[in-house]
């Protein structure tokens, strides 16, 4: 039954049962959707004037839901999952479902991420063959070109490690320890090095490609002291500790690490 446009009455009209019943009773029941989908001409406004006045959606298990007969447009509150959904392109969809959001100016290739707790926002795709880098909790990610991604940077991550100990007796210098690298960049060194209390002297450096690169460290002490420094590599380098002594005594090295600014255990290997 379809809204029968209301007549205007004049003073001294009679009604018949057909009117009463066209005008007052099949329209009542049409405003209070008996007899069929109620339809504005205009839009609907709600006047919240006294500020407690509300729109609710009708609220629908999964099971009412799903035995309904669909229509593009459609919205209910589902109270089995707790959320709105809308029927569209042939199928419901929760509003709170981050695969069926539409963002403006959204491209193929563009990354989804979420800036807060409560935002989604679009990285726009990047340049052919860079590669996206996060930034860590609290922080937005981002596009970085080939050559940065796979570049060492140093940090305190491990990358790899070498800790047991090793000792010479030469007074030239002969390697101990070897760690094989697999990237360009900076990474952080250390080791341990003692002798053994005398006043012999023990000799340890860092060395690439048995050519020496780091500092000379030296020590006549019977306990570990630990020695840490910055080198540049490139990939297919061999970082090395060497180490000698300046009398009978023997050096001794333990704990040879390399740590870069982020873990990519599987760009090095330990040799020795």
């Amino acid at each position: 039954m379809s809204w029968t446009t209301p007549a205007t009455w004049v003073v001294g009209q009679i009604l018949t049962a057909a009117q009463l019943n066209t005008y007052l009773k099949d329209n009542t029941r049409y405003l209070k959707g008996l007899d069929g989908v109620v339809t504005t001409q205009a839009g609907l406004i709600i006047d919240n004037t006294l500020g407690t006045e509300y729109f609710r959606i009708p609220a629908l298990t999964t099971t009412q839901r799903d035995a309904l007969t669909p229509v593009e447009g459609m919205i209910i509150y589902n109270s089995t999952l707790d959320v709105f959904e809308v029927y569209e392109n042939s199928t419901w969809v929760a509003r709170n479902d981050i695969a069926k959001m539409v963002i403006a100016s959204q491209a193929q290739g563009d990354i989804f991420y979420a800036p807060s707790a409560t935002a989604i926002a679009r990285l726009a795709a990047g340049t052919a063959g860079y590669w996206l880098q996060t930034g860590g909790v609290g922080a937005n990610p981002s596009w970085v070109s080939n050559l940065e991604a796979l570049r060492y940077a140093a940090g305190a991550t491990a990358l790899a490690s070498s800790d047991t100990v090793t000792s010479t007796l030469s007074s030239s210098y002969v390697k101990l320890k070897e760690i094989l690298v697999g990237k360009n960049g900076i990474i952080s060194t250390s080791f341990d090095l003692k002798g053994e209390g005398t006043a012999d002297i023990a000799y340890g450096r860092i060395y690439i490609n048995a050519v020496a690169a780091g500092t000379e460290r030296s020590t006549t002490s019977a306990s570990y002291q630990t020695y840490t420094e910055n080198v540049n590599v490139v990939a297919g380098d061999a970082v090395q500790v060497y180490a000698k002594v300046s009398a009978n005594i023997s050096a001794y090295i333990q704990n040879f690490r390399l740590t870069t600014d982020y873990s990519d255990t599987a760009s090095a290997r330990v040799i020795t």
